[in-house]
């Protein structure tokens, strides 16, 4: 990591920002870029309408407006202090200053950290420049030493060839001079042949000569052996010097290097410590900057505060203003200023209203519940509000929500006390009251600062869900008619198990003794449904789940009905092809997978059965046989599915050429021990067998190996015998050890043989051949999925007309250009049916869907073509060009019901994956129960309710679904015909086009239940593909009308088309998606999973997207790094770990059509409260018929949800979605289609780092051996 270049390119993109903020724009360049804006503008929506161009990313901002005001709303009365929506703008301004104060604190905590791994590296580079120092002038030293030397041996080879030089000079005139004598004494003429005597002194003299010629000889000699000697010395001396030479030049190479390290370290050091200045400077920036922030944040604090104690103030003077009694007013406004100032919301933690949000509900349902009790029984107005209150104050949760609310509590009536109000006017208010706050948001956080009794187990706040139930039963049951006793008696059982529950010690044992009808009554309340009747809620629900139930029953069936509405079980070959395809835990993944478990248990056991034989025996033949199908089967490659692996002659081949290296690695093995016979062992029982009948014939893998495994079993009960009958005092237990290895191995395997089979029946056709195999298909493969993998199957009737193959064309006349026009008009209406899957953070859901849907096209096209004579009556040639244009709107609603099991914390997955699974079970079985048990109209919603208490059962109805897009496509061809003049001929033509496509849609769903959902998302995609097709036919019968003066005319004519081959693909696709999701529990909006995020399908607009809030994303990175790292340090490594996932996000985008890149933020916490209380005040003014004021209390809602401060960043993720779709039918004039769909979905990679599905012990994946 350059850390000079990270920390200069920060204070380049920090300080720019800083001392350009304030420098405006100069005017002209303002109106240019004004001009280009609105060039753009037009350039876009002219694009966009004819399918050029994408439509710009959705906002967020349209999305959000939840409460349908709109987003420039008329101009309200000027709010009063006692109004909440005039908090609205102090509110959004303390969010932003809080957002601008935590940037400013990233910003410190940034610098700090950069400042701090500055000093770190200058630390590091001024030991590593110490210790160059160090080794610097050693080096020098040690290159001057090996100079001298070379200097000494320098000389001694001077001296050397000197004397070498002297030495070869003196032997050669050695030489000549013994030269010289011998060819003296070979010129000296012989004595004469008469003369018999020689004379004494010619002897004596020859003599002398020869002696001279002899010490010649020897001097030579002695001179050549001495230059031979100096000789290789001077070679020897030679050596030495070229390797103090090579020496010499590695030190000085070393030397320099040091130097240049040095030297390069130390001007790295001097850059490093150059940036400190400036990054001080800019740390003391931020730092004040910090300061100012926090003061602001204070400064909005306070006002807030301000005004939250203004609006206190203005409250209870309103309620008192009522009064015609001054008394009776300032003891209310006394009563309820000391019940204010002591409000306390620590307990409630981060979902705490404020106490201007509790005091503005408190008093406003007070008000309205007064204001409707009858005429009859009202006193004075202040008298009665007073009298309310303190009933309320003083009472007990026991005497306010009874566990039986058949015998209400004694003390109720104690509380009243003497009270100058009618006591029946006190009963109705204080009826209406808790009326009013069960049925509003947060309303049972203000009854629990109302009562004092806080002893009680029903003040919990994890009850308050509990007491909104059974106050809720309490006013349905009041409003019940008298004369419906199955109504009133379901609601009685409501009301028994919520009173039961709330003063329990455990609630869930408390609904547990409870029958199922009031368990089941309980449940329908807390999810929401409030009746029963015919066209209720309620009913729809049931309605959903026996269609469901229908479903299940006419796919499994063996003789299938052909049913008219569609069963997206029909779909589930689709959805498991397409789930394979994205990593899904499909029945033909999970089989893959165990065949290679398997394999690894069949390698172990062989392995473990040869170490537990004596040294120097070598396996059997057929064992080694087997471990090399093992290996194979083991090591396939990534894209080959081991369940359809078939052993045929090549690959019985490649098993006997891996057998035989096996056996000869070890034959010698066995071989290296000296004086040892090698034995080879015998295989186990019935296992030479096996592989003589899988060579035989064609055998696939799973069957191979369940053949391996039933003449295993013998070998398994062979060395269970072995090891009873081993004796505890034997010397070597080796090979007991092994073999019990072996028996673990081969237990391994034959579990994973059971899985692999298992899973094998459950690909293809046989998941539907019983409800137990459908059954087990889900229940396995639900149970593998990982966080946000997302798995639907659609079925779908299309039914509709289309009059594009309708047509009109002209020749222009007296020439061969020829032009045609077509009308593009249809509609076409669908029926949807759908099952999805989806395992998220938020649970694991089904959700049971049936969608219809109505799209209409309409456009116009122009064909063009020019006739080209080739000078033949029999063969003509031609080009034509044709250019379409369409626009297309889908309007359609979606009902269905989602059936949840929500994830309301940590550490109890298991538990949930195994209650979701049970209830998906339970659902099946009475879907596949015998008719008479399960009557006409039967009531599944029951026994759903009652026997699985987690499940949230959201109704989905009337979910809106709008698209429309416009489309343009071009295209090219060249057609050659060829045939007589009656109508026999043959052509072939090739042609070229190309499709741009756009469209944008909107979806609003709410998935009602105790887990209700609200989502709303925006789709603007856009599309561009190349085509090519090559159609040949024969005309067989022509038809002509013939006149007089003018040519034949065709009339009609039969073709027979022999070759239409087309080829499409998709070029390139531009897709984003926004959405926003509230979630409520019990009606109170839950800011951890409530969230708003963007879908996009190509790494630019992602990368974009990010960027501008690196800092935040990166910061909000240091969660996942402990304690471990350096806190100083952390801004940097978190912010390196998100390079990094940026960059494996590029690499795995790049070229993936499926890819598709998301980015999450999270409502904050402390935001969700305050949008309660909007939606409660709202809900109370509308219900009083103030409309005003609801819509000021609804704008401000949504006016809230829209500031960025709400939202903060969570989450980034990588996915890979695919979709499958099969169609069948006819497409001409009329169009009646049976389509299936599926779609699939995986997490890849995610920001900060993925954490696995805590599994159950008995789930959990395969071990390898």
């Amino acid at each position: 990591m350059d850390v000079g270049a990270r920390v200069r390119r920060y204070i380049a993109a920090t300080g720019p920002a800083d001392t350009g903020q304030d420098t405006p724009a100069p005017p002209k360049a303002g109106r240019l870029r004004r001009v280009k804006q609105s060039l753009q503008k037009l350039a876009r929506f002219a694009g966009t309408a004819v399918g050029l161009a994408r439509h710009t990313t959705p906002d967020h901002m349209r999305l959000l407006r939840y409460q349908g005001t709109p987003a420039q709303p008329a101009p309200t009365a000027a709010a009063g202090p006692g109004d909440w929506h005039a908090l609205a703008p102090l509110q959004a301004a303390k969010f932003s200053t809080s957002q601008r104060l935590n940037d400013a604190r990233i910003a410190v905590r940034k610098a700090a950290a950069l400042e701090r791994l500055v000093l770190l590296h200058i630390d590091r580079l001024e030991q590593a420049t110490g210790l160059h120092a160090k080794r610097a002038p050693r080096l020098a030293d040690r290159a001057n030493e090996t100079r001298k030397r070379h200097q000494v041996l320098t000389t001694w080879n001077q001296l050397l060839r000197h004397h070498i030089a002297n030495c070869s000079e003196r032997l050669a005139r050695t030489e000549q001079q013994l030269q010289q004598r011998l060819d003296q004494l070979t010129a000296t003429p012989a004595p004469a042949t008469g003369d018999r005597r020689p004379r004494l002194g010619d002897l004596l003299k020859h003599e002398a000569e020869l002696d001279r010629i002899r010490a010649l000889h020897e001097d030579a000699r002695r001179l050549s052996a001495r230059r031979e000697k100096q000789q290789a010395w001077l070679q020897r001396l030679e050596a030495s010097a070229a390797s103090l030479h090579t020496t010499l030049a590695q030190a000085l190479r070393s030397a320099h290097i040091v130097a240049g390290d040095l030297f390069e370290t130390a001007e790295h050091a001097d850059a490093l410590h150059a940036l400190l200045p400036p990054l001080s400077g800019l740390t003391r920036s931020l730092e004040r900057e910090l300061d100012s922030a926090v003061a602001d944040d204070l400064r909005a604090g306070q006002a807030l505060r301000a005004a939250s104690d203004a609006l206190i103030a203005a409250q209870i003077a309103h309620t008192a203003s009522s009064a015609s009694d001054v008394a009776a007013a300032d003891a209310l406004r006394k009563r309820l200023s000391t019940w204010a100032s002591g409000l306390s919301t620590v307990r409630f933690g981060e979902q705490a209203v404020p106490a201007a949000g509790v005091v503005a509900i408190a008093l406003a349902a007070l008000r309205s519940a007064v204001a409707g009790v009858p005429g009859d029984n009202r006193a004075d107005e202040a008298s009665l509000l007073l009298a309310t209150f303190e009933h309320v104050r003083r009472s007990t949760w026991s005497a306010l929500i009874p566990a039986d609310p058949e015998r209400p509590d004694a003390q109720q009536d104690a509380t009243m006390g003497e009270q100058s109000v009618p006591r029946a006017a006190i009963e109705a208010a204080t009826i209406h009251w808790l009326d009013t706050l069960a049925r509003v948001p947060r309303g049972r956080q203000v009854l629990g600062h109302l009562i004092q009794a806080r002893h009680e187990r029903a003040a919990a706040p994890a009850r308050q869900d509990i007491a909104r139930i059974a106050l809720r039963a309490d006013t349905l049951l009041r409003a019940a008619p008298g004369d419906d006793a199955t109504t009133r008696r379901w609601l009685r059982g409501a009301r028994r198990a919520a009173g039961a529950a709330l003063h329990a010690a455990d609630p869930a044992q408390a609904l547990r003794d409870c029958s199922s009808d009031e368990r089941a009554a309980y449940h329908a309340l807390r999810n929401g449904y409030e009746s029963r009747a015919p066209g209720s809620a309620y009913a729809r629900a049931n309605a959903h789940l026996q269609a469901f139930g229908d479903a299940v029953r006419t796919a499994t069936s063996p003789q299938p009905a052909n049913a008219r509405t569609p069963n997206p079980l029909h779909a589930l070959s689709e959805g498991l092809e397409v789930g394979s395809a994205t990593a899904l835990p499909t029945p033909r993944r999970r089989a893959n997978l165990m065949l290679e478990h398997a394999s690894v248990a069949l390698i172990g056991y062989l392995s473990a059965l040869h170490a537990a034989r004596p040294q120097g025996w070598v396996p059997s033949q057929a064992e080694l046989n087997w471990r090399a199908a093992a290996e194979l089967l083991q090591w396939v490659d990534e894209d080959v599915d081991r369940s359809c692996v078939v052993f045929d002659a090549a690959t019985l081949a490649r098993i006997t050429e891996r057998a035989a290296a096996l056996h000869a690695h070890h034959q010698a093995q066995a071989s290296q021990r000296p004086g040892a016979a090698v034995i080879q062992a015998a295989p186990p029982a019935g296992l030479e067998h096996v592989w003589q009948q899988l060579q035989s014939g064609r055998c696939t893998a799973p069957a191979a190996l369940d053949l391996v495994r039933s003449c295993l079993r013998v070998a398994r009960a062979e060395h269970a015998e072995h090891l009873a009958q081993r004796q505890p005092d034997d010397a070597s237990p080796h090979d007991a050890l092994w073999l019990a290895h072996a028996d673990e191995c081969l237990a391994h395997f034959d579990t994973a043989m059971d899985k692999s089979l298992q899973l094998v029946k459950q690909t293809g056709a046989n998941a539907l051949a019983h409800h137990e195999a459908l059954l087990d298909l889900l229940r396995d493969m639900l149970s593998h999925l990982e966080w946000r993998d997302r798995w639907r199957i659609t079925c779908q009737r299309t039914r509709g007309a289309n009059l594009a193959p309708l047509s009109a064309a002209a020749a222009i006349a007296g020439s061969a250009f020829g032009m045609g026009t077509r009308l593009i008009a249809s509609m076409q209406c669908n029926r949807d049916a759908s099952l999805e899957f989806y395992m998220g953070r938020t649970g694991l859901y089904l959700q049971i869907s049936r969608q219809s849907a109505t799209q209409r096209q309409l456009g116009a096209g122009l064909t063009a073509g020019y006739g080209i004579d080739v000078g033949s009556d029999y063969a003509a040639v031609g080009v034509a060009a044709a250019a379409d244009w369409r626009y297309r709107r889908e309007v359609g609603v979606e009902d269905g019901l989602q059936l949840r099991i929500p994830r309301l914390g940590k550490g109890r997955e298991p538990e949930l994956l195994q209650a979701f699974l049970n209830m998906l079970e339970h659902l099946v079985r009475q879907a596949t129960s015998h008719p008479a048990e399960q009557p006409q109209g039967a009531d599944w919603m029951q026994r759903l309710l009652a026997e699985h208490p987690d499940a949230s059962v959201g109704l989905i109805d009337q979910a809106a679904r709008v698209s429309q897009g416009t489309e343009c496509s071009a295209s090219i061809s060249a057609g050659l015909r060829a045939g007589d003049a009656h109508g026999r001929r043959a052509g072939v033509s090739l042609g070229l086009g190309v499709r741009s496509r756009q469209d944008l849609g909107w979806t609003s769903t709410t998935v009602a239940g105790y887990m209700t959902t609200q989502y709303v998302d925006a789709t603007a995609a856009h599309r561009v593909e190349a085509a090519a097709r090559l159609t040949a036919g024969v005309q067989v019968a022509l038809a002509q009308h013939r006149s007089e003066g003018s040519s034949p005319t065709p009339v009609a004519s039969t073709t027979a088309s022999a070759i239409d081959a087309g080829y499409a693909a998709e070029v390139s696709a531009n897709i984003a998606t926004a959405f926003c999701t509230l979630f409520q529990f019990g009606g109170e909006i839950d800011p951890v999973r409530s969230d708003r995020a963007t879908d996009f399908s190509q790494f630019a607009a992602f990368e974009r997207l990010v960027r501008s809030q690196w800092e935040r994303w990166a910061d909000y990175g240091l969660v996942k790094l402990g304690n471990d790292v350096d806190r100083t340090l952390q801004p940097v490594l978190a912010e390196l770990q998100l390079e990094h996932f940026m960059q494996q996000a590029k690499r795995f985008a790049d070229g993936n059509a499926l890819a598709a890149l998301f980015a999450d933020e999270a409502l904050r916490s402390e935001a969700a409260p305050l949008l309660d209380v909007h939606r409660a005040l709202a809900l109370m003014a509308e219900h009083a018929g103030d409309h005003a004021r609801a819509l000021a209390e609804r704008t401000a809602f949504d006016a809230l949800l829209q500031q960025r401060a709400v939202w903060e960043p969570t989450l980034l993720l990588v996915r890979e979605k695919a979709k499958l779709t099969e169609e069948c039918g006819v497409d001409f004039i009329v169009k009646r289609q049976r389509n299936r769909i599926a779609e699939a979905m995986r997490t890849v990679g995610q920001w900060p780092a993925y954490e696995a599905v805590p599994r159950a012990a008995g789930s959990a994946p395969f071990d390898r051996t």
